[in-house]
């Protein structure tokens, strides 16, 4: 029963991939209107589209439209829960909206952004996109909303385990941001 389950999801997702193949064609050729327009019609289709929801939300991301592409991301991330790179990106939306929001909308976004990153991290230990994202939250946000410095350089020591380089960046960034504060 297991096998013809798994060979069903298999069979499923495959047919995703076929179907999403001319979107993925346009959103790698920075086409993202096409993209777009593309995965909003195939959505019409299959509203379980993990794919579709995920290269929408990418597409609408690249165009500056951060609310529409939460949207998306978050029905990503909820058909597939287990995929890091879609709880990044979810995260990362929810990031560039809150940036262009009020003090009030901020504050609701404010653990959306650090359950992503986390969320993201935990899926993907190895991803430094990730690591960065949340080392990014923790350095940004207020104390009342998770905001810390040690946590920010506990995912400093994770990504230089990863990327000596990049980690150090991360440290370096940590102090000269306690130092304008």
């Amino acid at each position: 029963m297991k096998r013809i389950l798994y060979y069903f999801c298999l069979c499923v997702f495959s047919a995703q991939l076929v179907a999403s193949e001319p979107g993925i064609q346009y959103f790698q050729k920075h086409q993202y209107q096409k993209s777009q327009q593309y995965f909003a019609a195939l959505l019409k289709q299959d509203k379980k589209n993990v794919l579709a929801h995920y290269y929408l939300g990418r597409s609408l991301f690249q165009m500056g439209q951060y609310r529409p592409a939460a949207t998306s991301l978050l029905q990503a991330s909820n058909l597939r829960p287990d995929q890091s790179r879609y709880h990044y990106w979810l995260a990362r939306a929810y990031g560039e909206s809150a940036r262009y929001s009020n003090f009030i909308r901020q504050a609701f976004l404010a653990p959306k952004i650090r359950r992503g990153f986390e969320a993201a991290a935990r899926l993907d230990p190895e991803s430094i996109d990730a690591r960065i994202g949340l080392a990014n939250y923790y350095m940004q946000a207020p104390r009342m909303m998770g905001g810390s410095k040690a946590l920010a350089l506990q995912q400093a020591a994770a990504i230089s385990k990863l990327d000596t380089v990049e980690g150090q960046l991360i440290v370096a960034l940590i102090y000269e941001r306690q130092k304008k504060n």
